[in-house]
């Protein structure tokens, strides 16, 4: 048996344009992945104009950040798609345990 959790931080590299066509290249981590109640994002959070995670059965999830927080309460454990300006940024784990 292994008591030993292991948690990963994941970088998402964004390049936003704006309205007036200035391009904003910057970074973005969450952590950690897996996770039971909160996400953290730090780095270019501003640049995130968009937010929602995709279930299993591609179902789209609105869901917000509250600062450079993303809560979890309420979402059944699995994996999720996490969509950041309407890209794929990769898989966030809520867990169980």
């Amino acid at each position: 048996m292994c008591d030993t959790l292991i948690t990963y931080k994941t970088t998402v590299k964004l390049n936003v344009i704006s309205n007036q066509g200035n391009e904003h290249e910057g970074q973005i981590h969450f952590f950690p992945n897996p996770s039971r109640d909160i996400v953290w994002f730090t780095g270019d959070v501003s640049l995130v104009k968009s937010l929602f995670l995709l279930d299993i059965s591609g179902k789209r999830i609105p869901v917000s950040l509250k600062g450079n927080a993303l809560r979890l309460d309420g979402f059944a454990p699995g994996v999720y798609g996490l969509v950041i300006n309407g890209c794929i940024a990769g898989k966030l784990v809520i867990a169980d345990y």
